[in-house]
């Protein structure tokens, strides 16, 4: 029988200067301008406050057949390249993040209202980081948790990549309960607030 999802209010998630610079498109070995480097600096300060990064997830024990994971009876996921990272798993771990909606909107007060587009694309950066460190935190807890329990952790997977289709948000969302992290699932299976996190692992035998 599948546990209930286990909430975590509040995560870990330092944001890191090194592939914000990267995401703003600086080469290895390059750095921003004095200025540049400031308004980094100020904007993750703001990134801080504004961020309420939390998370969710659920310990299930999953079935398969021939590039299909079954998670529940209802929940088949047709997907030759998640088979292949989760076919050894006795045990799948379905996970998201969220770091909410606050910090998105002043990004696009920046974008949108304001004159400071260059802000809003750096803060746009740091909220992509922000939420990427968080589910980072959260499957190093889960994998934490592995190795107490004697086990290793696969990668993790996200609906969009390769096969896994982005419809199987809705199955995520059936799992967890993403309202609980103040996300919500659109018609077209993208997650709202955007910069949110959705993903899957799993515990295997060493």
């Amino acid at each position: 029988m599948n546990n209930k999802p286990i909430l975590l209010s509040s995560l870990p998630c330092a944001i890191p200067y090194i592939p914000v610079i990267r995401r703003l498109g600086y080469k290895r070995g390059a750095e921003p301008d004095g200025i540049t480097k400031i308004l980094i600096d100020e904007l993750s300060k703001e990134a801080r406050l504004l961020a309420q990064p939390k998370g969710v997830y659920k310990i299930c024990n999953p079935s398969f057949s021939e590039n299909t994971v079954v998670i529940e009876p209802d929940i088949m996921i047709k997907s030759k390249s998640l088979y292949k990272v989760l076919a050894n798993s006795h045990t799948i771990i379905v996970m998201a993040v969220s770091i909410g909606k606050d910090i998105g909107l002043r990004r696009d007060y920046y974008l949108q209202e304001s004159a400071e587009v260059t802000k809003g694309l750096i803060l746009d950066a740091i909220c992509s980081e922000t939420v990427e460190a968080a589910m980072q935190a959260l499957h190093d807890n889960i994998k934490q948790t592995g190795l107490q329990r004697g086990y290793n952790t696969t990668m993790r997977y996200s609906p969009g990549y390769n096969d896994f289709n982005l419809s199987h948000q809705a199955d995520i969302d059936k799992l967890l309960n993403l309202k609980c992290i103040g996300v919500e699932v659109t018609d077209y299976y993208i997650l709202n607030p955007e910069k949110s996190i959705t993903a899957l692992t799993g515990w295997e035998n060493f």
